[in-house]
Formats: structure tokens, sequence, C-alpha cells
């Protein structure tokens, strides 16, 4: 997109350039008259390290230079920011679509549909690019002809150059004529002409400046002109209603050069723009004969008030049904409908202080009639009946409603989980003060939990009366299945409990129940429904836990217990060490080994090891621990080393003891 706006501003400048501005070989000229000077700009990219030399010849004489060094192009790409400055460099990066300084560095130099238009819109860009030089000693009245010659860093061509010829006097720019100017909807139209001179009757007239006096305050605008046409026109936004601005239309050429201001023209600026749309339109009857309608207040700050229309089609004859505005702040309206059992169309507008009014909002309906609904029936009773498991429900209406169409029977859950709105209980119409429910798509209640039913009496224009309730608890039954998935684990400080929720949805809370051989069973303790883990810290090691959970119902029932978890409490930390191990020869065969006992509440037994080194290579001699703090090796030899490990009951073991020699017999 970018670039497709670059194409065209560079094809409307070559088409407003002069025949002393022609473009050939890429050579641009353009008259300076105040400073005597022509501006010369060619389109060629020297490479880099090459510059760029102007030759001039008068009347077809000899080319003579003009320069004394190159005209350079920027060499360095992190010099480009210092030398555009932020606004321009930005606006470098936007159209070349770079990041860095480097890539929109090669970007210009390469993108000639970006470097063209920017060689001409802004000298910056051309000193960069080396595409700029100015004749300050032009003769005027001469024909004189300007080449452009690219050198190497040795001043030596390299057969890149470009040539174009102008003849050296000053031309008139003509004065626009503004042919129109207003002020509307908060925008300053403005058309003015100015002459067309396509090809070589080209003025060189390249942009407009059009200059707005508002009170004192001064903007400008800058405008692209294309010589093809004659008539242009903008769209300028407006300062604030009651500010006079005074408009002129500059020409310039593309240097810059200002030709004849035109006459000025005068603009008040009015308030003739409207509040906008009011949105957000709701009606509904009022049971009475009347509409209440509401709106969403107009966002203008301007805004002083709304009008209400009223018709009986979507698409016509609405009318105004109020003379005075409704206030600004108050956006609603009840309106008598003429009447009743009819359709009504109803609009929106809002209004301001100058009067106005904004186009009419979208349109809202309503079918009057008459809302007066019928009186609640009483004394509402819901009764389960356990041989047929439905819910019987009675109720009393002491005058019914002589346009009675039907009872509206509603009920709803309180189990947890379950939706808050309220279901429809019958789909059929029914005018008996009795009924028997069979439950959620006639599948039955659910035991222990609480429901609440309503009833209404309905008219045959849906006038609803006044709902009536009350709740009813389902008896529990069967007691509650227990939770599943129960397990045990000790941390070494305390037990932890784990498990599935019930799948009984009566259930209210869980008995958590305790067995060990000291204690026997005991009610550990009682936590809610939702709850899935436990912590039992009451708790001695070495002793052995097992564990049920039974969930109870909200009528107390207490169902059969889960599969019990059991868990051993162990202890964290090693026995002692075995102390005063001591060998000796029995009169059997073999050597006695004995040692200290250790305290039995802990430990379960020993396990002794030998060896033919006191240091190293013992293994062990008893498959099982022994519990007696002694043990016979039937094939001791002299020489033996033993030592001792006790082990507990969570199968932790000791250090090994010290070790014993066997020696041999005196």
């Amino acid at each position: 997109m970018k670039k497709t706006a670059l194409i065209i501003v560079i094809t409307l400048f070559l088409v407003n350039l002069l025949p002393a501005q022609h473009v050939d070989g890429d050579l641009i000229l353009r008259i300076q008259e105040q400073e005597q000077s022509v501006h010369i700009y060619h389109m060629m990219t020297p490479p880099l390290g090459h510059g760029t030399h102007f030759y001039r010849r008068i009347d077809g004489g000899e080319f003579e230079r003009i320069t004394v060094d190159p005209v350079m192009p920027l060499q360095r790409a992190d010099l480009l920011e210092s030398r555009l400055g932020s606004e321009l460099y930005e606006l470098l990066l936007e159209e070349t679509e770079r990041e860095t300084a480097t890539s929109a560095f090669f970007a210009l130099r390469n993108l000639r549909d970006v470097n063209r238009p920017l060689t001409i819109l802004h000298t910056e860009f051309a000193d960069i690019l080396g595409r700029r030089f100015v004749d300050s000693d032009a003769t005027f009245g001469r024909e004189v002809t300007y080449r452009a010659v690219v050198v190497n860093d040795l001043g030596r061509p390299i057969n890149m150059e470009a040539e174009g010829s102008v003849r050296v006097e000053p031309h008139r720019l003509q004065q626009p004529d503004i042919t129109g100017a207003e002020s509307v909807q908060g925008w300053i139209e403005l058309e003015w002409s100015y002459p067309a001179t396509p090809g070589d009757d080209n003025d060189g007239a390249t942009f407009f400046r059009i200059n707005l006096d508002e009170n004192g305050a001064e903007r400008e605008r800058m405008f692209l002109r294309n010589a093809a046409q004659s008539i242009f026109t903008t769209r300028i936004s407006a300062p604030e209603p009651g500010t006079e601005v005074v408009v002129t239309v500059t020409p310039l050429d593309f240097i810059r050069q200002e030709g004849p201001v035109s006459d000025p023209a005068t603009i008040l600026i009015v308030d003739d723009v409207p509040p906008p749309r009011i949105r957000g339109l709701a009606v509904r009857p009022d049971g009475d004969g009347s509409v209440i309608l509401s709106w969403h207040v107009s966002p203008d700050p301007g805004a002083t008030g709304y009008f209400v229309y009223r018709s009986l089609q979507s698409d016509d004859g609405y009318e105004r049904i109020h003379e005075q505005p409704v206030p600004v702040s108050e956006p609603f309206y009840t309106d008598r409908a003429p009447r009743l059992r009819q359709q009504y169309f109803y609009r929106i507008t809002a209004i301001d202080a100058a009067g106005n009014e904004s186009e009419p909002s979208d349109l809202e309906w309503v079918f009057v009639e008459d809302h007066v609904p019928p009186d609640a029936p009483v004394n509402l009773q819901a009764v389960f009946n356990e041989v047929t498991g439905n819910v019987d429900l009675s109720w009393e209406d002491p005058q019914p409603d002589p346009d009675l169409m039907t009872y509206l029977l509603i009920r709803r859950s309180t189990l947890p989980g379950a939706s808050t709105a309220m279901a429809q209980v019958n789909m059929d119409d029914i005018t008996e003060t009795t009924y028997s429910d069979r439950g959620f798509a006639n599948e039955g209640f659910l035991e222990g939990a609480i429901y609440e039913y309503g009833v209404a009496a309905a008219d045959s224009a849906f006038n609803l009366s006044d709902t009536l309730f009350v709740e009813l608890q389902i008896p529990g039954l069967t007691p509650p299945e227990p939770p599943t998935g129960l397990t045990a684990r000790s941390d070494g400080n305390r037990i932890n409990l784990q498990w599935s929720q019930t799948s009984s949805r009566s259930a209210t809370h869980y008995h958590i129940y305790r067995h060990n051989d000291l204690h026997g069973d005991t009610l550990l303790a009682e936590v809610p429904v939702r709850r899935t883990t436990f912590r039992d810290h009451q708790v001695e090691r070495g002793m052995e836990y097992s564990y049920a959970i039974a969930a109870i119902d909200s009528f107390g029932t207490e169902g059969v217990r889960s599969e019990a978890a059991t868990e051993m409490m162990h202890y964290r930390n090693s026995p002692p060490r075995v102390r005063n191990v001591r060998v000796s020869r029995n009169a059997q065969p073999g050597a006695l080994i004995r040692w200290e006992a250790l305290p039995q509440e802990r430990i379960t037994g020993y396990l002794v090891y030998r060896s033919d080194m006191a240091t190293a290579g013992f293994r062990l001699i008893n498959d099982e621990p022994v519990r007696e703090p002694q043990f016979t090796d039937s094939g001791a030899e002299p020489g033996h080393w033993y030592r001792v490990v006790a082990v507990d009951v969570s199968d932790n073991r000791s250090l090994p003891s010290d070790a014993v020699l066997l020696r041999e017999p005196e």
C-alpha cells in the first residue's frame, strides 16, 4: 500500500514538471528566481565511494565543470538518523518497511519507487543520496544544458550520467480561485480552481498550501496538485462552532517557491452536527395498557433531550408522540397505547441545543394487551409417595380466573452442582389443583435431596400470577454407598488417608474408623462429604493401623464401610548399635555368640555376620533374625570374626557391632 502511494506521488510530480524541469536522462531542473539559481536533481544512485560532478554548457558552447569536488552520497548507515532528524528517519523506516538503520540505508539506495519521491519531497534525502546540486551562477535569459557525471574515488567517470536543458528565466505560478468554502457537520469543505497545465504547458505548480486563520490561530495543510485537472476539493476538520475561519490557497513548486495567494474566503463554523444515534432502546408492556421505553444516555455532551416516535408499521408512518423533549438525563418514557391488543413500533432520536436531531434509533416493537395477572394459588403442599415414588402436589385457588388457561408448575433441586434455574414440570395445560410429579426426565428423585416447587396461574394472554413456593426433602431409604479407593500412607510422623468420593449424592459427611490391636475399633473423625483426605496424627511408631470409611446421609443413615486400608507406623531412625558381643566355644561343635539385648518393644530380631577378616568380607549366617540375644554357629572355626546387627519393626537396621574374634582354644 505504501509503495503504491509513493508511485502515485512520483508520477504526479513528473507530470507537473515544466519543460524547464524536463526529465531527460533522469535529470530534473528547476529555476529559483529569488536566489538567481538553478536547482539540479538527478535520479541516479552512485555506488558507495563514488560521487557526482556537475557540468554546465551555455547556448551550445563547451561544457565546463561547476563542482570543485564531487557531490558525495552518505557513506555510513550509522549517520543516517543524525543527518535526517528523528521525524524523517521514522518516515524512512516506515516507507522502506525496515527496522534498522543499516537495512533502511540500503533499501533507500536500492528501492527506486521509494528513493525517487523522497528525493523530490525532501532535500535531506536528495543530499543523502548525492543527487542535488544548486548552480548559484546561472545566467538568466540563456539556454543552459546541465550534465551530471558519476565518478569513482579517483575522479574518473564510470559511464553513469544524465543530461538536461533549460532556458533560465523565471516562470509565473497563477493565482488560485476559491470557488466554494462552507461548514458541513464538523468539516470545512473547500473547493478551488487552478488552470490545468499538462505536458509542455505545465507552469510548475506542484503543491497547494491551504492556510486557515481561526480567530488568530493559524494552521496549514499541504495538498498535492494534479496538473491534468482544474478543480480541487478537500475536507479539513473544523474548529469549535462559532469560530470564524479565513481560508487562502497558495500554489508552490517542488522547491517550495510560492505563487500568488488566492483571495480569502471567510467561513463561520456552525453547529450542524446532529448527536449520534441512540442505542440500547428497550420496550416492554406494563400490564395496564402502558408501554415502558428505556435507552442508553446520549454520549454527546451537547445533547439536550430526546423525542419518541411511534408507528403501526415497522418501516413507515412514525409520528412524534409528545411536544416537549424528554430530559437528556432521564432516558425513559411511558407511552399510553391508544388501543390494546395492538402491535406498536418505536424509535428514539436525540436533539441538541442548536436543534440538530439525530437519525432514528433501531426500532423496537411490542404487542400491547391487558396484562392483569390472575390471583396466585394458595396452600401449596408437596408429599413424597413412598409407594409410587412420585411427589404428589396439591394447592388451592379460591377464585379461579375466568380466563384461566393453566397452572404452571416449576421445580429445582438444591443438590450441590445442580442448576439454580427452575425447570417447568407440566408441559400440558392443567386446570385441576393436584398433580403427581415423577421427577426429572421421569426418573424419580434422589433420596435425601431437597426439592423446591412453585405454582402459578396463567391466563390465555399468558399473564402469570405470583408464584407460590414450597420445599420437600425426599426420605432416605437406602444407605449411602461407601467411598472407594481408600489408601493409607505413613510419612514417619503421621498416616495420610486418601479416597474417592461416594457415588451417593444424598451423602453429607463421612465417619472415619481406625482399628489396631492395642485400642480396638474406634471412630476417629467425622468430615464433610467434600473431603477426600485426612491425616491421623494420633499414631505410635511400630504399631499397625487399619482404617475404613462410611458415608452418612442427611437423615443420619450410615452406609457400609469401605474396604480397609492397613499401614504400619514405621520408625524413621535405625535401632541403636548392638553392644558387648562375645564369642566362645560350645561343648558341641561350633561357637556361641552372645550380646546385650535391646528393648523388645521395638526390636524384632538380630542378624549375625561372619568373616575371615576383622574389617571386610562379612556374610550373613542366619537366614531369619533371631529373637534371643544369642546364636550358635555350627560352622565356627578359630580365626573367624563376628558382628551383630539389630532389626526393628520397621525393618530398619542398626550399624554393625564391633567385630569379635573366635580364638584358638588354650
